[in-house]
């Protein structure tokens, strides 16, 4: 799980996208997609990752792009994450009041 948000550090991808850097990488593992899709599900639900609605790209299979949520992002030094809207953008949260 660790490698594969690693490469989610690196930039938002989806699940054939981290199949094929995974192997790239790390060769002497053995990697299957459906591995790392039931993984992106599992950490998903956890909270650690958050997935965009499936998008097509020509005449391409429509894929799921997972990014890791933006407060694990930010991580637990005291700093408050930001929030994202309904539409997707993120909303710096306000400065705290004296």
């Amino acid at each position: 799980m660790l490698p594969i948000l690693g490469l989610l550090v690196e930039q938002p991808a989806h699940g054939y996208d981290i199949t094929t850097r995974l192997r790239k990488r790390y060769g002497h593992l053995s990697v299957t997609r459906s591995t790392v899709t039931s993984l992106l599900k599992a950490v998903e639900k956890a909270g650690m990752v958050s997935a965009r609605l499936p998008e097509r790209i020509g005449n391409r299979p429509p894929r799921t792009v997972y990014e890791l949520t933006v407060g694990r992002r930010y991580g637990p030094m005291g700093v408050t994450p930001p929030s994202r809207t309904r539409s997707g953008r993120v909303r710096e949260p306000s400065s705290p009041s004296p």
